[in-house]
């Protein structure tokens, strides 16, 4: 019997969870830090082991003693690490010319991406990504309750993620889990995608009377 265990990411969890967001979201950090696997997976175990991306709220999915996915979320306002601690990080995992490339590219975007999601109202799923092995055997709905009980627990009646319009199979587990899309993502979020090269994302809202 498969066993799955949600439970808070610890610093240890690092190169596992790095590696599943790596490459769940390729495009994105090539375009941010210039690099792909494993550089991006050494820059992103960096960042979490060093504590520059926050882990207050964010948990990893366990199949079989297994990491499979991860999620992270933003419940309430969060105080973006400083470019010391940024630059500390991403220098630790890189020579020093591809680190200034990284740094800067991923200081930028991800600046730009608190500011889009602080926009949102309630509760807001920052990262969603599950290992390819381990994907449609329940571990997206698994975190998503997780994060769901965390929303509800902190007083947060929506809760609100960004989806790629092109992405049908997330949008109907999305959809499936109660989301309802939003306008398409103008501002700077769309702004973020056209720089980078990539599809304008589409929020989406889940609200808790649909509990």
């Amino acid at each position: 019997m498969t066993s799955l265990e949600v439970r808070p990411v610890q610093p240890a969890d690092g190169p596992d969870a790095a590696r599943i967001l790596a490459h769940s979201f390729e495009r994105l950090y090539n375009a941010a830090l210039g690099c792909r696997p494993p550089r991006s997976t050494a820059v992103l175990t960096a960042l979490l082991q060093q504590g520059v991306m926050p882990l207050e709220h964010a948990w990893i999915a366990v199949v079989d003693g297994s990491p499979a996915g991860i999620l992270v979320a933003r419940l309430g306002e969060s105080r973006p690490a400083s470019w010391c601690a940024w630059w500390r990080a991403v220098r630790s995992a890189l020579p020093l010319g591809r680190a200034v490339r990284a740094a800067v590219g991923g200081w930028a975007v991800q600046r730009l991406l608190n500011r889009r999601s602080r926009r949102l109202p309630g509760a807001h799923v920052e990262l969603l990504a599950v290992d390819e092995a381990h994907r449609r055997r329940g571990v997206a709905r698994a975190l998503l309750a997780r994060a769901f009980r965390a929303a509800a627990e902190s007083g947060h009646h929506e809760v609100t993620l960004h989806v790629l319009e092109s992405n049908t199979a997330a949008r109907r587990l999305y959809e499936s889990e109660g989301f309802a899309l939003l306008a398409p993502a103008g501002g700077l979020a769309g702004e973020i995608a056209r720089r980078l090269g990539l599809p304008v994302p589409r929020a989406m809202v889940r609200k808790a009377a649909q509990d």
